[in-house]
């Protein structure tokens, strides 16, 4: 948003787009109207257009043209509180662009802008021209949002112009169409007889385009907008009686042309429907002749396979009851050997119960002897953990190691270290591994167990020793690597 784009002076609103005009396409400064505009602002002639009293300056930059608007002279107090509403950039830029065409155009003398309706006629109403120039009878509407193009505001404009030409242009973000009715853009067209919209690239005048479009409602209902003027800002003129033109030619001439266009293609359009419509009826009825022709055929068909259908049901009728003499004696038959096959089934089911049951009793039996072993194991588990001879293994093969410090029997998984030369059944559980703070329970052997040597076995943990593959070639490794790191080479 642009802080502060008007100010009033000596009753009148002054734009800022007043200080600018265009020289061989070329958008500069009126040095003479920013002198006069400075002067005003020195002399505290420049005062906030909302009526506060507030004093204004001109505020023109000259590197930097973005920068020109009013702002409040500092130390200047209004009397009430501003409600000044500031002024979208785009419509700002798009009010110093058209000044800047005016200019080059009809090179009015008394170019003024902002101009309110009551200053040209009658009226109390707050409208205003965007531009007027009274001597060439030429003055611009511009709209930003074609939402505030109310027909109440074009209609006082109209009415109150006392032969004023009025050019309206809208900002080009309210071209194209939704295929809906374009209100605010037939309110244009039905004063004008077209639309014209501005598209700008910041407040450049040299690249401003403008298109001129006519909306009508084609064959279907929808609304269509057609282009038939398209180019810069620049390219279009204004004659002497105020209409535009380009390329030598009046926009109004163009839009006759496209609204010609535009209805030989509905019309056209029209017909082409019409006759595709003729084609599809003569089509729908040429496929309803088929389509009868169809059914006789179907029907004789169907007549035809009914009286097929009741000579094959005779025949098999026929073959049906000599048939049933035949399933009659295949009956007997099968009744002999379903009393043969029963008596098999059931011989032959009592000698699966009978090895079945024989299979439960060795069942039963083998569970006894592994108990009766389990129960021998339990009651001989500490005597076996005593020795430190060879390791001690229950039944199922798992191995049982007794706590050095606190006796706890429990199988290999629960502790955290066992074996070692002289202590194959001896370890450490993972609870006093933690603590050591327990004092050993279980007994030392009161006879040093006999050392045997065997090959197989760690003799630093009673692990089982295994061949292994390394670096520098085959070796015996303890099973309970890492925790044993026992190796011994193996001589081949």
């Amino acid at each position: 948003m642009i802080k502060r784009a008007e100010c009033l002076c000596d009753g009148k609103i002054i734009g800022i787009e007043t200080i600018y005009t265009v020289i061989d396409g070329n958008q500069i400064n009126i040095k003479e109207k920013l002198e006069w505009v400075r002067e005003k602002g020195r002399k505290n002639e420049l005062f906030c257009p909302c009526g506060c009293g507030a004093n204004y300056v001109v505020v023109a930059g000259e590197k930097n043209l973005r920068e020109q608007h009013f702002r409040m002279k500092p130390g200047s107090n209004p009397e009430k509180q501003c409600t000044y509403v500031e002024e979208g950039m785009v419509s700002v830029n798009s009010k110093i662009i058209l000044k800047c065409w005016l200019d080059e155009k009809i090179m009015p003398k008394d170019l003024e802008s902002r101009v309110p309706i009551c200053a040209v006629d009658d009226s109390s109403r707050k409208y205003e021209f965007t531009l007027l120039s009274r001597e060439r009878g030429i003055a611009v509407n511009y709209c930003c949002n074609k939402s505030n193009l109310s027909s109440e505001k074009m209609e006082i404009l109209d009415q109150n112009s006392r032969g004023i030409h009025i050019i309206h242009i809208i900002d080009n973000q309210n071209s194209g169409t939704t295929l809906q009715y374009p209100e605010g853009a037939m309110k244009v067209q039905e004063r004008q007889g077209y639309c014209l919209f501005l598209s700008i690239e910041g407040f450049e005048y040299q690249k401003a385009r403008m298109i001129a479009a006519y909306y009508g409602k084609d064959i279907d209902g929808y609304w269509r907008e057609n282009i038939f003027a398209d180019g810069l800002l620049s390219d279009f003129w204004i004659d002497n009686s105020g209409k535009l033109t380009i390329s030598g030619q009046t926009l109004n001439a163009l839009k006759d042309e496209c609204k010609k266009r535009f209805e030989e293609a509905q019309e056209k359009e029209k017909t082409r429907r019409i006759k595709e419509q003729e084609r599809r009826e003569q089509e729908r009825l040429r496929r309803e002749e088929e389509l009868k022709e169809e059914e006789k055929r179907r029907q004789k068909e169907r007549e035809e396979a009914e009286r097929k259908f009741r000579e094959e049901q005779a025949a098999q009728q026929a073959r049906w009851e000599e048939d049933l003499q035949c399933r009659e004696e295949e009956r007997k038959k099968a009744e002999q050997w379903n009393d043969l096959f029963a008596t098999h089934n059931r011989m032959k089911r009592e000698k699966e119960e009978e090895e079945a049951r024989k299979k439960q009793e060795d069942e039963n039996r083998k569970k006894e002897e592994e108990a009766a072993l389990w129960t021998k194991f339990k009651a001989t588990l500490s005597e076996q953990l005593s020795q430190q001879e060879k390791q001690v293994r229950d039944p199922s093969g798992t191995r049982w190691i007794r706590c050095a410090y606190c006796g706890k029997e429990d199988v290999e998984s629960a502790f955290s270290s066992y074996g070692g030369k002289g202590k194959i059944n001896v370890g450490v559980c993972y609870d006093c591994s933690k603590t050591h703070t327990y004092t050993s329970k279980a007994e030392e052997p009161t006879v040093k167990p006999v050392v045997k040597y065997d090959p197989n076995v760690c003799p630093e943990c009673g692990g089982t020793l295994r061949r292994r593959n390394g670096r520098n070639g085959p070796f015996m490794g303890c099973c309970n690597f890492p925790r044993c790191r026992f190796t011994r080479n193996i001589k081949e």
